[in-house]
């Protein structure tokens, strides 16, 4: 079999941006690990319009050998490139491949026009528009509904197209049909009414979940006697309970805007519908691409069994906020995907050791240089230095609350802050901890046109370049939760207040009387 050579820059962009992502999320998380400028707040555009972006429009482009469509992950490499060192432009690279996507999905429409191929391109749609939406300002917590939508209506397309050998009826396609209008619309409504798009988008990943383990072939092959075809059936036969596990935590807690929960419903799909549909797929899709076979291997089994795993850890942890554990998840979570990697490479090495000895040494050497590169990358990064640290915290102070109740717990407090940012780049608030309470998030009170108060969380507060961010009553604040101990006037409290650029600090507050 001949190696396509020309597509393994394609390959290596999608890992280095699956890598990177990797260690946006450990940050997102809270994992203690070195940082870089802007890479936080990348995790999901990485991920989604990065890694998948490329990887997804690469596989329709060798499939459908135009040239043109080659500039679609192109441009997604660089916009992932450009969302480290240039985030306001990055959007625009996002957003031009997402557009591209849309013309190779209407090509394929054209050729062959049945609802499968529909689907697909409903779902490039979709991550067109999420892009546009993040491009003219609107939050992440917004957008992802429509990240959501291209993902699952892109898989779902695809198993669609391949259970054709089932001979579905007429009305197994209007289910199918039905499910797909509900999560394209609940994106929609997400511009509108978070709550009710998240109840539209609960509902109708339940929907696809239930088809999917119902109708799709996997559930068949759970008992192939190839070994290859079962592993792919395990793989998706878990991802496809994990998306109604998403869609039963958006069906009864509705509009989530950052936090565990938050964390819970989105990582059910990406994680464990996504990631393991791309564990189970990654065999054809590999080969198909870079013309080497991946072979089946047992060992394909303990990345899918520690995906699973983990996830229900951080799930866990995160429904029963216990944020150690939901830490403890996240990270395994990370581990799986790198080991998923590392065999992948593994069998591909193997590969060309066994057919390819002519080439082993120039390849051998080809891919230790690469690994080297995104072992540096890794290692390179700048960290903070707790003595020279561009950021200045001033006028910190806890609202003092009265005694213990009658169950033993406190009513919730807050801190209040002045952030002073000296550094020639805008950084970010992204998490603050405390050991006096059991959840501590940053919050954001707002008032209405009608004069109606809310307060939400957020997903961080941005403190401008050489700029000062204000934590006050009324407005963004960091707020404490299931109290450990009083919090008496006179008191003082210890934060650990982690940035996106500026790393950790450690702070101590006084409580003062409201």
């Amino acid at each position: 079999m001949k190696i396509n050579k020309q597509f393994l820059p394609f390959i290596a962009f999608a890992i280095l941006a699956l890598c990177f992502g990797l260690w946006a999320g450990a940050l997102r998380i809270g994992l203690n690990f070195p940082s870089i400028p802007n890479l936080a707040l990348a995790h999901g555009p990485l991920m989604i319009s990065g890694f998948l972006g490329i990887l997804i429009p690469l596989e329709r482009a060798v499939a459908m050998r135009k040239r043109w469509m080659f500039l679609v992950p192109i441009l997604a490499a660089i916009g992932w490139v450009t969302a480290l060192i240039m985030p306001n432009v990055s959007v625009y690279f996002f957003s031009l491949a997402s557009f591209g996507a849309i013309f190779i999905l209407l090509s394929m429409f054209l050729q062959e026009k049945f609802i499968f191929t529909f689907t697909m391109l409903l779902g490039a749609i979709a991550w067109f528009i999420g892009n546009i939406l993040w491009m003219f300002g609107y939050p992440i917590f917004q957008v992802v509904y429509f990240w959501m939508t291209f993902l699952i209506l892109t898989i779902a397309g695809e198993r669609l197209e391949l259970n054709r050998v089932l001979n579905l009826q007429p009305k197994h396609f209007l289910i199918f049909g039905l499910a797909v209008v509900a999560l394209f619309a609940s994106a929609g409504i997400a511009i509108f009414n978070l709550n009710l798009s998240a109840r539209v988008s609960g509902i109708a990943l339940i929907a696809f979940s239930i088809w999917l383990l119902k109708y799709d072939i996997a559930f068949r092959n759970l008992r192939h006697p190839n070994p290859l075809t079962k592993f792919i059936a395990y793989a998706l036969f878990t991802g496809f309970i994990w998306l109604g596990v998403s869609g039963l935590i958006l069906l009864f807690v509705g509009a989530v805007y950052a936090g565990p929960v938050y964390d819970a419903a989105l990582h059910a799909v990406f994680v464990g519908f996504v990631i393991s549909m791309i564990f189970g797929h990654a065999p054809i899709i590999f080969s198909g691409i870079i013309g080497i076979p991946i072979s089946y291997k047992p060992v394909f089994y303990v990345h899918l069994i520690l995906l699973h795993a983990s996830l229900i850890i951080r799930i866990f942890g995160n429904l029963t906020n216990q944020i150690e554990i939901r830490k403890m998840g996240g990270f395994l979570n990370g581990i799986a995907i790198l080991l998923f990697i590392a065999v992948t490479i593994y069998s591909v090495v193997t590969y060309i050791i066994q057919y390819k000895k002519e080439n082993t040494m120039k390849l051998t050497k080809l891919f230790i240089v690469s690994l080297m590169i995104i072992i540096l990358s890794a290692c390179t990064s700048p960290v903070a230095n707790e003595n020279t640290s561009p950021i200045e915290i001033s006028n910190a102070w806890v609202r003092a609350v009265g005694d213990m109740n009658s169950t033993g717990n406190q009513s919730a407090t807050a801190l209040f802050l002045t952030i002073q940012n000296n550094a020639d780049a805008p950084d970010m608030l992204l998490e603050a901890k405390s050991d006096v309470a059991k959840m501590v998030q940053i919050h954001l009170s707002e008032i209405d046109a009608n004069g109606v108060a809310s307060m939400h969380e957020v997903e961080g507060v941005e403190i401008p370049a050489n700029g000062i961010a204000e934590l006050k009553p009324g407005s963004y604040h960091i707020m404490l939760m299931g109290l450990k101990q009083e919090i008496k006037e006179g008191d003082m409290i210890t934060f650990t207040l982690v940035f996106q650029n500026a790393g950790s600090i450690t702070i101590e507050a006084p409580v003062k009387a409201p």
